[in-house]
């Protein structure tokens, strides 16, 4: 492995996390170590939270109409609300009063089996981010809060193995320097592979000629693509006084500064890392070929024509780099694609709590892809099942699949258009329509004006 600065470094002060006025309130002795204290044998005994807004939750548990974002049910909404109420009141020795309901930002929920229902609660106001967690069993809630000073100043290390895909890299170069023009204390190192004849020279140049070139460092890696390779490298290559808070994070992701604000929120050292599950984008094609066109107006970003959530996926995760130590080896150098991740994961499922949350500010950016048939078996199975579910929705490669068989006529199609109001054809038309009828109408008007006795109506002579 070597290390390769791109420009000399300025001087960085690290700022103190300042996770202070931290306090439990707990009505019964080691109440919340029977929720912190779980942990779970393998990855489907896993339970992730699910996120949720005032409005809405984002989950995988489906209601005909509202697959991906359920709006509340009235008892849900009194629940929730109950909920953010008592870790308003428990929480006052800590806040001060200094947020109340209104300061509310998002909040994610689970109900582990013959244990309770678990609650993090985020609130922020104009100075600060206050994070609650809520315990709830049979008798009194257990509050924990944790208020978080100057969050964004916290410096956070984005690692990205890489090999190629240097225009995805431009896009993810621009999106993270506008998080970073933001005030957001953020830094890049990418674990690059030679991509055949060009090497690693292009991926180079792109950072070199960043903006926050300052920002980033360069790890370069010989041999063949080794994702978990990759993590190793950048994560031992990040350039910290203390133990730094690291981002596992893939080219293909697009996020805000929202989700850096998760990541240091719900990752704790020494206890807790952050699993997201993003949304993946489906290939646009397929959309827009099943409406016979594009849309009027774009669709919600979390919608089931736009993709799904990528539940089974690992690849995306927040820890501390001393956690990430005690569970990494030599099984993350799996050559290829896939494997690596999910391997972490169970390692982290045992030792540390997962917080494994449905995140709508994580998104996969769709793009095509490759399996290389010499990856083992079972890598190459997963690629595959990987690129079918990133393809389309099951109407959509259901369609594909039927028109391949010749089974579907033109009345099929004619179901999966769209609405005519939303069809910007139809819309041209009518547009086209209402100019042509008011030509009309002014032509006439203007014709009638400059023939004014033929236009006239006459009057009768009078009478003698």
């Amino acid at each position: 492995m070597r290390s390769l600065e791109l420009e000399p470094r300025s001087p960085v002060i690290f700022a103190d996390p300042s996770y202070i006025g931290t306090k439990r309130f707990d009505t019964t002795e080691n109440g919340f170590e029977e929720f912190n204290g779980i942990r779970f044998e393998d990855m489907s005994a896993m339970v992730p939270f699910e996120s949720f807004s005032a409005a809405k939750r984002y989950t995988a548990d489906r209601r005909p109409g509202h697959s991906l974002a359920v709006p509340w049910l009235e008892l849900e909404r009194a629940n929730i609300r109950d909920v953010i109420e008592q870790a308003l009141q428990l929480s006052k020795p800590v806040t001060g009063g200094a947020i109340s309901e209104r300061d509310f930002q998002y909040g994610l929920y689970r109900h582990l089996a013959g244990l309770g229902e678990e609650y993090n609660i985020v609130f922020r106001n104009a100075a600060d981010v206050f994070s609650t967690q809520v315990f709830r069993r049979v008798g009194p809630p257990m509050v924990s809060v944790t208020r978080h000073r100057a969050l964004s100043n916290q410096p956070l290390h984005v690692v990205m193995p890489l090999c190629g895909r240097v225009d995805r890299l431009t896009s993810f170069l621009d999106m993270l320097g506008g998080i970073i023009d933001s005030g957001n204390n953020v830094f890049l190192t990418v674990a690059a592979f030679a991509d055949g004849l060009n090497g690693t020279q292009p991926v180079a140049d792109a950072l070199r000629g960043w903006r926050h070139a300052a920002r980033a460092r360069l790890v370069l890696e010989e041999g063949v693509f080794s994702r978990g390779r990759g993590l190793m490298a950048g994560a031992a290559a990040v350039a910290a006084v203390d133990d730094p808070l690291i981002f596992f994070c893939d080219v293909d992701m697009a996020f805000t500064a929202a989700e850096l604000q998760k990541c240091r929120v719900h990752a704790e050292r020494g206890r807790a890392v952050y699993y997201p599950i993003c949304f993946s984008e489906f290939n646009p094609q397929l959309a827009r070929a099943q409406q016979q066109g594009p849309r009027l107006w774009p669709a919600p970003t979390i919608s089931p024509e736009r993709g799904d959530w990528r539940d089974y996926g690992f690849g995306m995760s927040c820890q501390y780099r001393s956690d990430f130590g005690a569970v990494s080896g030599s099984y993350l150098a799996v050559q290829g694609w896939g494997g690596e991740d999910g391997a972490l994961y169970q390692r982290y499922l045992s030792r540390y709590r997962v917080v494994r949350a449905f995140d709508p500010d994580l998104r996969h950016v769709y793009h095509g892809k490759q399996c290389d048939t010499s990856l083992p078996v079972t890598q190459y199975r997963t690629c595959l099942m990987s690129k079918i579910a990133n393809e389309g929705s099951q109407s959509q490669l259901g369609l594909l699949a039927l028109a391949h068989a010749g089974e579907l006529g033109p009345r099929a199609y004619s179901l999966f258009r769209l609405p005519w109001f939303e069809r910007p054809a139809v819309w041209a038309a009518i547009v086209l329509v209402v100019l042509l009828a008011a030509s009309v109408v002014l032509n006439l008007y203007l014709y009638c004006h400059s023939r004014q006795p033929v236009c006239e109506r006459v009057a009768p002579p009078k009478p003698y």
